[in-house]
């Protein structure tokens, strides 16, 4: 551990920052929206489908707005506009949450339309974070600064959970209220964009840079490397299918079918981010004694593993253990995904090929988030398990399929990358 904290301080300032900046939007975002976020919706009302088409509606503008999203990037900065997104989810958060004021009647479509423009401001963030990042960091330091930000966004999203799921019983106890009661769960969301607002600080802090100019390096600098983009793109999407279908749903099928009190929900979706902490430490030697594309059959065989255990296996301590080993598997498969993805292009078209894997993500999320939503309503949860696991083992059959007609090597001109494979 001394080594991991020494190798962390190694890293450039604004490395650091944006690694801190992550954990206090995970406590946000990982932590006490995806605790809460749709249990709250379920207490308003909103059935399964409507909760998939709100959920799933999200991703989907993040695809559109990744686009204007590089392209403001390119005109302003990708310090500036990542900033400027997280600016503007911070408002967003805050007048989504002001629905609590406001008539039953108006409070869905109000909650919807400020969801949106969370997302469309995600767009800003994401998509120009990863090649900000890819400038601050130098090339050695690159797996070792998305592992940062992995870790601590997981931690992030442990602290959250557990306050997600203590602090509603903790406010209907004193309150006198019901700890089940709507507003109980209301009041804990205002946590969200707090925790935000501090990030944004910390990313504000950050020194401007001119951006870097990069001597051409590949065979790709001379155009755009469409190639590249869409097999990214494809694997992005098959990848986060699995997740979006379960992500979403699992504390409302914890809560429903399961019976599990909210407090244990918030230990185990605390569990799912912290146990993740210490298998992303693992992604930089894995990347390099594995490579790339044998890092990620593995992740997707595993994943189908994961999703056939939660269709058959019912028992909460089972359903429990199932969902916070798919969860660890998670930020690994970012890391790997990202450095990848960034390594594969000429330095001037990392934002496009940072674009073209937030559109793969967003609309993986979209599809399977909403596809999940009327799964569980017309067949129930096992559907939709053995959705993931068969989406799961698409991207595996896609991955092999890549690894023999070499599609990932192919990209990588560097014999030095930590990404190549082993021979």
């Amino acid at each position: 551990m001394p080594n991991l904290v020494a190798s962390f301080r190694r890293l450039p300032r604004d490395v650091q920052l944006f690694a801190w900046a992550s954990f206090l939007i995970g406590i946000s975002s990982f932590g006490i929206f995806a605790v809460l976020f749709n249990l709250y919706l379920q207490r308003l009302g909103m059935g399964p489908e409507a909760i998939g088409l709100l959920l799933g509606g999200g991703p989907f503008i993040w695809a559109i707005g990744s686009i204007p999203a590089a392209m403001i990037g390119a005109r302003m900065g990708n310090r500036q506009a990542m900033n400027l997104g997280v600016l503007i989810q911070i408002i967003a958060f805050v007048l989504l949450l002001s629905a609590g004021f406001l008539p039953a009647a108006l409070q869905v479509g109000w909650i919807t339309t400020w969801w949106m423009v969370v997302w469309l401001a995600n767009a800003l963030n994401t998509v120009n974070s990863t090649p900000w990042i890819m400038a601050v960091a130098a090339p050695e330091e690159r797996a070792s600064a998305f592992t940062a930000q992995s870790v601590l966004l997981s931690l992030g999203g442990f602290v959250g959970s557990l306050v997600a799921g203590l602090l509603p019983g903790i406010i209907a106890k004193v309150t006198g209220m019901d700890s089940d009661s709507t507003t109980a769960y209301w009041i804990t969301l205002w946590l969200g964009p707090i925790a935000f607002t501090g990030g944004y600080y910390l990313l504000r802090i950050t020194k401007p840079s001119p951006p870097v100019k990069t001597p051409v390096a590949t065979h790709q600098a001379a155009g755009i490397p469409y190639l590249t983009l869409i097999f990214v793109g494809i694997l992005v999407f098959l990848q986060v299918s699995g997740e979006s279908l379960v992500r979403p749903f699992y504390n409302l099928y914890l809560d429903s079918n399961i019976g599990m009190p909210l407090a244990r929900i918030g230990v185990v979706f605390g569990i799912a981010q912290v146990l993740p902490v210490v298998l992303s430490l693992l992604a930089p030697s894995i990347l390099t004694r594995w490579g790339a594309t044998r890092a990620m059959i593995a992740i997707s065989f595993a994943n189908a593993l994961c999703c056939l255990a939660m269709a058959f296996i019912l028992a909460w301590l089972a359903a429990s253990a199932s969902y916070i080993v798919f969860m660890s598997i998670a930020p690994i498969a970012h890391v790997v995904r990202t450095v990848f993805s960034q390594e594969s292009v000429d330095a001037r078209w990392r934002t496009v090929v940072s674009t073209a894997t937030n559109i793969g993500t967003a609309l993986g999320q979209a599809l399977f988030t909403v596809l999940g939503g009327f799964l569980i309503a017309g067949y129930g949860y096992r559907s939709l398990f053995l959705s993931g696991a068969m989406m799961a083992l698409i991207a595996w059959i896609y991955l092999r399929i890549g690894k023999r007609q070499n599609a990932f090597d192919a990209t990588l001109d560097s014999p030095t990358s930590v990404l190549e494979e082993d021979r």
